[in-house]
C-alpha cells in the first residue's frame, strides 16, 4: 500500500516537484490503484509524510517509483502530441495551411512581441478582456501557426504566471492578426484606504 501512496504522491505532484492543490488529485490517483482501501485525502498527505519520516521504504523504491513516472511523462507527451496534430489533421486540411502565407507568419511573431511587450508585464486582472474569436478556416490556421511560434517562448517556463502570460500574449497576436478588436477599457486601480484605528490616530 505504501508504494501505492507514494506513487500517488508522485503523479499529482509531477515527482514532488509542484504542490499546488494536488491532494484530490492524489487521492483519485490511490483509489484507482487501491479501489478497495477508503481513505481521506488528509490521511493520504500524513502517510505520505510518515513514509518518509520513518523510512518505511527503501531508498531503491523511491528511485524506482521516480524512475518509472519520469517513463510515464515521457509516453504521455508523446501521445500529447500525437493527438494535438491528429486534432489539427482533422480541424485543418492541407489546403487550410496554405490561407497562412509568409507575411501573415512575420506579422504574427511581430504581433507577439508587442503584445509580450505591452502585455506581459502588466498584472492579469487589468489586461483586457480578449473578445470572440469566429471560428472558420483562416482563423484556425492563423491559431495553428501560432501555436507553433510559442513553442519557443514556452519551452523553458517554469513559472505558471509566465505561461499563462505568453499565451495570453499569443491570444492577442492572433487577434490582431485577424483584424479582431481588443477592446482598451480603461481599468482603475483600487485605491488603498487606510483602516479606521489608522484614520483615527491621524486625527
Amino acid at each position: 500500500m505504501n508504494e501505492s501512496v507514494i506513487r500517488a504522491y508522485y503523479e499529482a505532484t509531477s515527482g514532488g516537484t509542484n504542490l499546488t492543490a494536488y491532494r484530490s488529485t492524489m487521492l483519485s490517483l490511490f483509489q484507482a490503484f487501491e479501489p478497495t482501501i477508503t481513505v481521506t485525502a488528509q490521511r493520504l498527505s500524513d502517510q505520505v509524510r510518515a513514509i518518509r519520516r520513518l523510512y518505511l521504504l527503501n531508498e531503491s523504491v523511491f528511485e524506482w517509483l521516480h524512475s518509472n513516472l519520469q517513463q510515464l511523462n515521457t509516453v504521455n507527451r508523446n501521445k500529447k502530441k500525437e493527438v494535438i496534430n491528429l486534432n489539427f489533421n482533422v480541424l485543418l486540411p492541407k489546403s487550410t495551411v496554405s490561407l497562412v502565407s509568409n507575411q501573415d507568419n512575420k506579422h504574427m511573431r511581430r504581433a507577439l512581441e508587442d503584445a509580450i511587450s505591452k502585455y506581459k508585464s502588466m498584472p492579469p486582472n487589468i489586461r483586457p478582456q480578449l473578445p470572440p474569436f469566429r471560428i472558420h478556416r483562416h482563423n484556425l490556421a492563423l491559431v495553428n501557426v501560432m501555436d507553433k511560434i510559442l513553442k519557443q517562448y514556452l519551452e523553458n517556463i517554469q513559472n505558471l504566471s509566465d505561461t499563462h502570460s505568453i499565451l495570453y500574449c499569443g491570444a492577442v497576436a492572433v487577434c490582431s492578426v485577424a483584424s479582431v478588436k481588443i477592446p482598451t477599457n480603461k481599468t482603475v486601480l483600487p485605491t488603498k484606504t487606510a483602516l479606521a484605528w489608522q484614520a483615527r490616530i491621524e486625527k
